[in-house]
């Protein structure tokens, strides 16, 4: 756990990393503090492209304080970022409408049957388009065709 400080950000407050984001802020340059007072004293500078992940660890830092599931916080231990993450992305498949359907769609491709009804349909259509050609004579060839079938 390290406090981190970024400098115009958060009112000047640190956040406590652990984690992933501990070593993410160290890899993008950020240093961190043993204590809250240190880091506030010695914010980090931010530019265009690490304010954006330091935008990202204010937010999930103040939303695990709501949950009391920040580094030493009551519920610490059930708070893991990639958890949350995965829950996240699993609760966003979960609402798209028709997504778990897609995989008894692609399981049918491979039955018989699928492409007998397929190969029906296919029929069908062909004989009404023949059928609406031979009675508009909208289409000579089609009329041929008709006119050899009858």
């Amino acid at each position: 756990m390290t406090w981190f400080a970024f400098s115009g950000l958060n009112s000047g407050q640190a956040v406590n990393l652990a984690g992933t984001q501990e070593k993410q802020a160290v890899v993008e340059g950020f240093h961190g503090y043993a204590t809250q007072a240190q880091a506030q004293a010695a914010p980090n500078s931010v530019n265009l492209l690490t304010r954006t992940f330091a935008d990202a660890w204010i937010a999930d830092y103040k939303a695990a304080l709501k949950e009391q599931a920040q580094p030493g916080g009551a519920n610490a231990s059930i708070y893991n970022p990639a958890t949350a993450a995965s829950a996240a992305a699993t609760g966003v498949a979960n609402s798209i409408p028709g997504l778990s359907q897609i995989g008894s769609f692609f399981g049918a491709l491979a039955q018989g049957a699928t492409w007998i009804r397929v190969a029906e349909g296919l029929l069908g259509i062909i004989l009404i388009a023949v059928g609406l050609a031979r009675i508009t004579h909208a289409v000579p060839i089609a009329t041929k065709i008709a006119g050899a079938v009858a």
